[in-house]
């Protein structure tokens, strides 16, 4: 069945790319691993089917071919890798893996070197009281955990992954030494502090958040060239109205998870100063800062409008108190010019 669908997806694009693309094209290489798979896949299935009509020589001798062609079974997986451009949130876990595996490896060339280091001192203290006393019988213990580096190294990491009673091992130290039995308990102590913290994985790694960042300002820089098609740098409600019903648009704003409800409201958002007008610079730190899921545009898009109302709450109360002043100003004139105080209080 594989062999079957691999077959088929390697003849479509075959017939879309042509034959010089697809061989020398840009994506040659995972053309001819397709190959590289499908090829061995086909000349398996033959060789499984001629193999029913020979004798059992025959067939021992097809089996050890089998063997050999089986091997290109792995380059499944290594094909498979081709999904990791299409998919994005399979290509961020793969990213994460990677990122973790790397610090996690000079996390344990690190831990190595820590054991090793402990275990030729271990090994170097029981070795000592072993040649002062040839004949002492309670070095036993401390022979079988720390009888050479090799031995000292196995016990110091299985003591680091809880794969023992670690008390064991540091028991076996005390004819030793006290002094090396506190030693011991330093270094359980030290890498089981240095352990937990080397498995937990950074959330914010400072090379990857670099990364990600300067590849969404190109992203932004490439989508703002198609938005200003006047040229002069500035983005108007029209303009953006217009642009946003493109296809395009749309999926770029849904790509780095800006959903707005519509182009007026993302329009406001982008709009940093209120002159009704977006710049570059506006366009670019606005989609920074709005890098989230819908909810955060559409928050940022109900704070400013809750700024404006407030903005113009605020006006008509200062209108309203000139209005009075003005209104207590002519009752005054009023009173003075017509000296008839009631007259005055009705006005006011």
């Amino acid at each position: 069945i594989y062999a079957i669908l691999f077959t088929l997806e390697m003849a479509i694009r075959f017939i879309a790319a042509g034959c010089r693309n697809y061989l020398i094209g840009p994506e040659w290489y995972w053309n001819w691993l397709d190959l590289l798979v499908v090829i061995p896949a086909w000349v398996e299935l033959i060789t499984d089917f001629m193999e029913h009509g020979e004798n059992v020589s025959s067939g021992a001798s097809n089996f050890r071919i089998l063997r050999v062609l089986r091997i290109t079974r792995m380059l499944h997986v290594i094909r498979s890798v081709r999904l990791i451009r299409v998919i994005h949130a399979f290509r961020e876990l793969i990213l994460s893996i990677l990122d973790t595996t790397r610090q996690l490896g000079w996390a344990m060339i690190l831990l190595l070197l820590i054991i090793y280091s402990f275990s030729i001192l271990f090994t170097d203290a029981v070795s000592n009281e072993q040649l002062t006393d040839p004949q002492r019988l309670d070095l036993s213990n401390a022979q079988q955990y720390f009888g050479g580096v090799f031995i000292a190294c196995e016990t110091l990491f299985r003591a680091c992954l809880s794969g023992f009673d670690w008390v064991d091992a540091a028991d076996a130290l005390k004819p030793v030494g006290e002094v090396w039995v506190q030693l011991f308990h330093i270094y359980v102590a030290f890498c089981s502090v240095f352990v937990n913290s080397a498995i937990k994985t950074r959330e914010k790694d400072h090379e990857t958040l670099v990364l990600h960042v300067q590849k969404f300002k190109d992203l932004v820089g490439k989508i703002w060239n198609k938005l200003d098609t006047s040229g002069d740098g500035q983005l108007t409600i029209t303009e953006f109205e217009q642009m946003f019903k493109d296809p395009d648009m749309q999926a770029f704003f849904e790509a780095i998870e800006v959903n707005a409800v519509d182009a007026s409201t993302l329009f406001d958002s982008l709009d940093a100063d209120g002159d009704h007008l977006v710049s570059y610079e506006e366009f670019c730190q606005r989609c920074t800062q709005l890098h989230g899921s819908a909810r955060a545009v559409d928050l940022f898009a109900l704070t400013q409008q809750n700024g404006k109302v407030w903005d113009e709450v605020l006006s008509l109360k200062t209108q309203q108190q000139e209005s009075t002043e003005c209104l207590k100003f002519i009752s005054q004139i009023l009173m003075q010019h017509m000296g008839d105080p009631m007259l005055c209080v009705q006005v006011s």
